[in-house]
């Protein structure tokens, strides 16, 4: 499902940013089955399966991992793994770097998922997955996003600024040298950039990065964007 990081990270928009708060978390016995509703879940409702697997922290982690080993390519799978993004616990970065390496059917989601939890020691393998040509420039993309939330803006601006321009006159060269296919539509890349510009706190430029911006726009937008990230 080519639109999933986008719908799972969307869904993710609507559930609390801590659940530490909660005063009273279920046990892992009552969190086993809200745990597998999510991964069995469609699309459509993600949402309300998320809520209850969130207030579960570290715990709703362990019970996850395993089943998304098992069921990877499961419907609620991309959502689940996004969630841990937001829970984090023991063998959770580990579990994301190996889902992104192997390039299962929710790398994107790992791969953004090392992002949101500031996992530096992911740099390496985030890294060879942006230089990686022969990976989906979707997951490259998310990669190179969260390369930025580790600490390596750097790094990751080659690939941004390609993904920015890509299938604009402008940004020919650049995705030639980034290995990028040519293609006409770039807005899910586009996308995961503008969340990146939400998350690390650049609302203005976020809002005004539209993914399917004319072709003088998003040049505009993009050289503001490539400013952005070498000040990180």
């Amino acid at each position: 499902m080519p639109v999933a990081p986008r719908l799972a990270w969307m869904c993710l928009l609507l559930v609390p940013l801590s659940w530490s708060s909660c005063a009273c978390r279920p046990t892992s016995t009552a969190l086993s089955e809200p745990c597998r509703a999510l991964l069995l879940a469609a699309p459509a409702a993600w949402t309300e399966r998320l809520a209850p697997v969130h207030a579960g922290g570290h715990a709703a982690s362990a019970l996850l991992l395993p089943m998304l080993r098992e069921r990877p390519e499961a419907p609620g799978a991309p959502a689940a793994t996004a969630l841990l993004g937001r829970l984090g616990g023991d063998g959770v970065v580990a579990f994301l770097v190996e889902q992104m390496n192997d390039r299962s059917p929710v790398a994107t989601e790992a791969a953004l998922a090392l992002g949101e939890l500031r996992a530096t020691a992911a740099q390496p393998d985030l890294l060879a997955c942006v230089h990686d040509h022969l990976a989906d420039p979707t997951l490259r993309t998310a990669a190179a996003c969260a390369l930025v939330r580790v600490g390596a803006a750097t790094a990751a601006s080659p690939l941004l600024h390609a993904v920015l321009l890509a299938g604009t006159p402008a940004g020919t060269s650049l995705a030639s040298a980034q290995g990028l296919p040519d293609r006409p539509r770039w807005a899910l890349e586009r996308y995961l950039v503008q969340r990146l510009l939400l998350s690390e706190g650049a609302i203005d430029l976020a809002t005004e990065l539209d993914p399917d911006a004319s072709w003088p726009r998003l040049e505009a937008v993009t050289a503001r964007v490539m400013q952005w990230l070498a000040s990180r």
